[in-house]
């Protein structure tokens, strides 16, 4: 697989933002990671070219969660697209975050390109459920859009493989099997990325690459049969594709990065 130009892209998720800038859940104030995180992708250089973020921008359905959310994220210097997480609202965050006039709460998904890739964005979400599914229409299209032999990203919310976790695993999405026949059958599929899980994993299924970022917020603990929330910092995927080689990292934000904005 070779691009026609060199680019990054952030992969940001799980910020779980509340109604109040001061809200403290499992000892972290989630919209002052995100100030954190924020500050911390604007001083790369160079800038990385666009940010993905995998969904649940906030925890609490509400307009107030999400304008405080939309007041940090814009602050960001490079263009955002957004995935639907299980904690979202459509039509909030069609109204908010795209600035969409007419509001739909249909399911969510689309692509974009980038310097010869593609960079695919599926909706898992499921309204008032926390586990997710892809609907028969979207697994249509996605199968008709990788026809295109075009080096491809796939980015979601929620983890279409098991990580080892039994609670997180029930949350996973439901039946995966067609998704990956349509990636595996693609060919084109470069990585599939996704949140929801709250800790850094990177599995190999057949010959498939999928890989979580941490939550910007609370840690889940990625060990079995341990504590529920783990004290690891928050973080942020970066992915750099240089020619035919693709490079991905996790920063993981620094205590004096964090302590800025406490």
């Amino acid at each position: 697989m070779v691009t026609i130009n060199n680019f990054s892209i952030v992969q940001l998720s799980d910020a779980h933002v509340y109604e109040e800038e001061s809200h403290e859940v499992y000892g972290v104030v989630p919209i002052a990671n995100l100030k954190a995180a924020v500050h911390s992708i604007n001083s790369i250089r160079p800038l990385p070219s666009l940010c993905i973020y995998t969904g649940d921008a906030v925890s609490i359905k509400s307009e107030k969660a999400y304008l405080l959310f939309k007041e940090q994220i814009q602050l960001l210097k490079i263009p955002v697209h957004y995935a639907m997480g299980n904690h979202d609202n459509r039509m909030l965050l069609r109204r908010q975050l795209l600035n969409e006039s007419e509001m739909s709460d249909g399911p969510y998904y689309y692509a974009i390109h980038q310097a010869g890739w593609r960079i695919v964005i599926l909706d898992t979400s499921v309204p008032g459920e926390v586990w997710g599914q892809i609907n028969k229409q979207q697994l249509i299209w996605l199968e008709e859009i990788l026809r295109d032999d075009m080096p491809t990203f796939i980015f979601m919310h929620h983890h279409p493989v098991p990580v080892g976790v039994p609670w997180i695993d029930n949350l996973m999405l439901k039946k995966p099997d067609q998704l990956i026949k349509i990636l595996q059958q693609a060919g084109c599929v470069h990585s599939v990325f996704f949140g929801h899980i709250h800790f850094e994993c990177h599995i190999e299924v057949q010959n498939l690459r999928f890989m979580s970022v941490p939550s910007i917020s609370f840690q889940f603990s990625e060990m079995p049969h341990t504590k529920k929330i783990a004290s690891n910092p928050p973080g942020f995927r970066l992915i750099q594709v240089n020619t035919n080689i693709v490079r991905s990292i996790v920063h993981r934000l620094t205590y004096e990065e964090l302590n800025t904005y406490f």
